[in-house]
C-alpha cells in the first residue's frame, strides 16, 4: 500500500479516525430552529454547531493486523463498510440538520475524501472521486436555500491502500469549518498537533494526524474566535498532550472565543479539563446540569436501529460568552427513509451571548 502525500511506508497502511453520536430534541428546543433565522446572518446571539461526519468504517482490524493477508482482508471489509454506510444519502440527513437550525459556523470532523482506483496501481494516486463529505454537504445545503462556504480546511491523513478487489482506496481526513454565507469572517488559521500518535503498522511506523482549525467571525458588530478540533481517539497519553497543546492556544487567542469538537474525553477529562483550565465554559453542562447528553457511539453500521450512546465526547465550550441553549441533533428515531444514522456521533447545537456590550444588548 502507498501513503500518498504523507509518509511512504513501503506497501502498507492504515485508515484511522473517530466517531460519537446524540439526543433528541424537545418542542421548546426545536423552536430555535425558526428564531435562528429571525435573527438574520451574523446579528447574536452567535449559534454554532459541531459535526463528527464519521469517516463511514471501524479501523482496529487494520490496525491490528499481523499479516499482510489480514491487512488486505481489513482493508476491503472497510472499504465494503463505507460504501454501505453511503455518505450520498447521510449528506442529505446532516444538511437537514444544519438548514434546520442554521447555526452561522460548523465544526466538522472526519470531513472525508474518498478515491478508487482500478486496476490497483501502487504507483499511481488514486484520483477518481466516490464521496467528498464536504462538496456533497454544500451541495444539500445549496439545494435547501441555507448556502455555507469553507472558511479553513486542513488535510490531516492522506493514505492509499489496495484491496482484495483489486482496486485501490484512497482516504484523506480533512478538518473543516463552514460559515453561513454572509456571516464575515477572517484571519483562518489550523495546523497539525506537534505531539501525534506513532503506530506500528506491519512493522512499518506511522503517525496519526490531529489538528485544529479557527476563524474569526463578526457577530453582532463585534469579532469572537471559532475554533475546531478532533484530539487523538486511540491513546490516552497523546490526548492529553494535544489537550495541553490546545489550551496554550486557547489562552493566547484573546477576547470571546468558542470551541467547537469531538475531544474523545469524558466531562472534566483530558482534554475537556484542559480546555476549561484556561477558563472556558462547557455549554452543555451549563445548560443542562442534569442530562447525560450523550453524543457517542452509534454502532459502525449505520443500519442498525438501536443507537446505544453511552459517552459524552462532543463538545461546544465557550469564554466570555453566556450558553443560552443546546440541543442535541442526530439522535431523532431512526431515518427509515435511508435506513442510515447521519453519522456514528450526534450532533451539537449551542446559542449563546456575551453578558455585556453592544451585542449582549442587541440579543434582549
Amino acid at each position: 500500500m502507498v501513503i500518498r502525500n504523507v509518509m511512504a511506508l513501503s506497501s502498507l497502511v492504515l485508515f484511522i479516525a473517530c466517531g460519537a453520536a446524540p439526543e433528541p430534541e424537545t418542542s421548546a428546543q426545536s423552536a430555535l430552529a425558526t428564531s435562528s433565522d429571525e435573527r438574520g446572518v451574523g446579528r447574536g446571539p452567535v449559534e454554532v454547531m459541531t459535526r463528527n461526519l464519521y469517516l463511514g468504517a471501524a479501523l482496529d482490524d487494520v490496525i491490528a493486523a499481523g499479516s499482510l493477508p489480514a491487512f488486505l482482508a481489513a482493508t476491503t471489509r472497510v472499504w465494503n463498510t463505507v460504501v454501505a454506510n453511503d455518505f450520498h444519502a447521510r449528506a442529505e440527513l446532516l444538511a437537514d440538520e444544519i438548514a434546520m437550525n442554521r447555526p452561522d459556523a460548523v465544526g466538522l470532523q472526519e470531513a472525508f475524501l474518498w478515491r478508487t482506483q482500478s486496476p490497483s496501481d501502487p504507483a499511481t494516486p488514486a484520483t477518481h472521486v466516490v464521496y467528498d463529505y464536504i462538496a456533497e454537504l454544500l451541495a444539500a445545503l445549496e439545494a435547501r436555500g441555507t448556502p455555507y462556504e469553507v472558511a479553513e480546511s486542513i488535510e490531516l491523513l492522506d493514505i492509499e491502500t489496495p484491496t482484495l478487489m483489486g482496486i485501490d482506496v484512497r482516504a484523506t481526513d480533512r478538518q473543516a469549518i463552514l460559515v453561513r454565507k454572509g456571516t464575515e469572517f477572517r484571519n483562518a488559521r489550523g495546523a497539525r498537533y506537534s505531539v501525534l500518535l506513532p503506530l506500528q503498522i506491519l512493522g512499518s511506523p506511522f503517525l496519526v494526524p490531529r489538528g485544529w482549525t479557527a476563524v474569526d467571525l463578526k457577530i453582532g458588530g463585534e469579532w469572537l474566535a471559532f475554533l475546531n478540533t478532533h484530539t487523538e481517539s486511540f491513546f490516552a497519553p497523546v490526548r492529553v498532550l494535544q489537550g495541553m497543546e490546545l489550551a496554550g492556544i486557547l489562552a493566547a487567542t484573546p477576547g470571546k472565543a468558542v470551541l467547537v469538537g469531538d475531544l474523545n474525553s469524558l466531562p472534566g477529562t483530558e482534554v475537556a479539563a484542559s480546555v476549561a483550565g484556561v477558563g472556558f465554559t462547557d455549554s452543555w453542562a451549563d445548560v443542562h446540569p442534569k442530562k447525560d447528553g450523550f453524543t457517542c457511539c452509534f454502532p459502525e453500521r449505520l443500519t442498525e436501529t438501536e443507537p446505544g450512546r453511552d459517552q459524552r465526547i462532543d463538545y461546544v465550550f465557550v469564554r466570555d460568552l453566556k450558553p443560552l441553549t443546546g440541543k442535541i441533533v442526530g439522535a431523532r428515531p431512526f431515518d427509515h427513509r435511508t435506513g442510515l444514522w447521519p453519522s456514528d456521533h450526534a450532533g451539537l447545537v449551542t446559542t449563546a451571548k456575551p453578558e455585556q456590550g453592544m451585542w449582549a444588548h442587541a440579543a434582549k
